[in-house]
């Protein structure tokens, strides 16, 4: 079995391993939501925080890394948009319903307030997921090109969280409208505050588009052989280097990145700041949302 991971240039029909990483990543996310229910803040270790911490990025990543197997033809041809948008739109009905006011109609009429209805517009991790598989596909389908479209993948995955501690300062969309707000940031707004923003958790799902286009042209392509251009050994290998060069990074640049500069006082709030712009509260709040935070747990 070794010997045929590094020497079988067939053709991947389905990627194991991707499926085993969501499997593992079910199974922690039910150790999530019960352990930390019971167990003291002060009595969880730093290791099962950063592992907890893991289950939503892998989540998205491999929902952006099966978009492009399932959107793209091997021979680079797109699949029809119908049947993906069926499973988006139910997904997305489930989204919101857990948030809604309740199963009865007492519960959506007399019982209901108002706050509980903005509640139901709160962006949670499969509403994150949903409408960055929608912004995908419409990038793919407007590219046309696989190899195009992982190439601008890419870029979004480091784009996006470049911005996104600006995105998450005080004040911004604030006031925009309710049903779209959340996707910003995760700021408290009208009482309601987003889990999953698309700024920065769209970057786990690009990144994953990303890979799916690199795994493609890697092990499903093929040449007039009908050979793949990589063994399922050599990608795996390439996938570890990648991601060991991510953690080192993303772990050694995340505590500094946002904390160099200059602290000065405002002299109209008397509130100190770093480089004239990041007050303590927000800096502690950003951490998650930089880049070398991202590839920490990319990696």
């Amino acid at each position: 079995m070794n010997q045929a991971l590094w020497e079988d240039f067939a053709p991947s029909k389905r990627c194991d391993w991707v499926d085993q990483l969501r499997g593992w990543a079910v199974l922690v996310m039910m150790e999530v939501h019960c352990v930390n229910v019971w167990l003291n803040l002060t009595l969880r270790p730093d290791w099962l925080n950063y592992l907890n911490g893991l289950v939503a990025p892998s989540f998205l990543m491999c929902a952006g890394f099966s978009l492009v197997l399932s959107t793209f033809r091997s021979d680079g041809t797109l699949r029809p948009f119908k049947d993906s948008f069926k499973r988006y739109l139910f997904i997305l009905g489930c989204a919101y319903a857990l948030h809604a006011p309740g199963l009865t109609l007492a519960e959506w009429t007399v019982l209901a307030t108002q706050q509980k209805w903005r509640e139901l517009f709160k962006i949670d991790v499969m509403q994150c997921i949903v409408y960055s598989l929608l912004i995908l596909q419409g990038l793919a389908r407007a590219l046309k090109r696989p190899r195009i479209f992982t190439l601008v993948a890419l870029a979004l995955a480091v784009y996006i969280p470049l911005i996104s501690p600006y995105i998450w300062a005080h004040g911004m969309a604030d006031g925009l409208w309710l049903p779209v707000r959340g996707l910003f940031n995760g700021n408290l707004d009208r009482g309601v505050q987003a889990l999953f923003p698309l700024f920065p958790w769209f970057s786990f799902v690009s990144f994953g588009a990303f890979l799916g286009g690199a795994y493609r042209w890697a092990r499903q392509e093929q040449d007039a052989e009908g050979k793949a251009a990589w063994t399922e050994g050599r990608f795996l290998a390439m996938l570890f280097v990648l991601g060991l060069a991510l953690w080192a990074w993303g772990s050694y640049a995340k505590a500094q990145w946002l904390w160099k500069g200059t602290w000065t006082q405002d002299p109209l709030t008397n509130a100190w700041l770093l480089n004239g712009q990041w007050t303590w509260d927000e800096l502690k709040r950003l951490h998650n949302t930089t880049l070398p935070s991202v590839a920490d747990r990319l990696g």
